[in-house]
């Protein structure tokens, strides 16, 4: 395993970030706003809020913590290709399709686990997309999935030491090859404050259909269709 650390890379660019639909702050409370006025109220308490918190001015607080801080303080951290569970870690992707191809795995893999949600015809979900600036060194293994298959395997056992190793070293993270989409790039970062910026892009809808054994993806520019087992 020691050969697969060798190789570093200094990141500087944006990451794309797929999470569950996220509204901006003022859409959240539309429903509570009788009036213009109430609109120029919660502008003025949000900003009063934002005072208090310790992060640079020109960052969305609402944005930061959906796109940046919620893996890293949401626990118990779930277990995941680099992660086993004990530590936080975020995962962005280079590429929207790839974040795409990657939140659609993981997307059925909760589907067909809960009971009866594969027997509709139809399952509608929407998904945010950020830029997310990144700016760290990263232990590199994109381009080595074809010598060391175990980093796309579907066991986390090699991919989970590998994170565990590069998190002790003190290293920010780790630029891997996507297991789920062909020529992909991931990040997987355990130290958010390499992390910055985020700028939501856009919204995609997920279209299910179990019984065609497919999703459709659209939405930001994107029309996708995957198919399914």
């Amino acid at each position: 395993m020691d050969e697969l650390l060798t190789s570093s890379i200094h990141f500087h660019d944006n990451a794309k970030r797929n999470i569950v639909y996220v509204s901006k702050p003022e859409e959240a409370f539309a429903s509570l706003l009788e009036d213009e006025k109430d609109a120029g109220i919660l502008q003025a308490l949000m900003l009063n809020a934002r005072t208090h918190v310790s992060r640079k001015a020109s960052v969305d607080d609402f944005y930061f913590t959906s796109a940046i801080e919620y893996p890293f303080k949401t626990e118990p951290f779930m277990s995941s290709r680099y992660s086993n569970g004990s530590y936080p870690i975020w995962y962005g992707s280079l590429e929207i399709e790839t974040t795409v191809y990657e939140t659609v795995h993981h997307s059925l893999k909760f589907l067909k686990a809960t009971e009866g949600a594969m027997n509709e015809s139809e399952i509608i979900r929407k998904r945010s997309i950020f830029d997310v600036q990144c700016s760290a060194i990263l232990i590199n293994l994109s381009g080595l999935e074809n010598k060391y298959p175990d980093i796309i395997s579907d066991d986390y056992s090699v991919t989970q030491t590998i994170g565990s190793t590069v998190r002790a070293s003190g290293m920010a993270g780790i630029m891997s090859p996507s297991a789920r989409h062909k020529k992909g790039t991931n990040l997987n970062i355990f130290i958010p404050d390499v992390l910055d910026k985020p700028d939501r892009l856009g919204v995609l809808t997920y279209r299910i259909l179990p019984k065609e054994n497919c999703v459709q993806v659209y939405g930001n520019n994107i029309k996708m269709s995957i198919p399914f087992e």
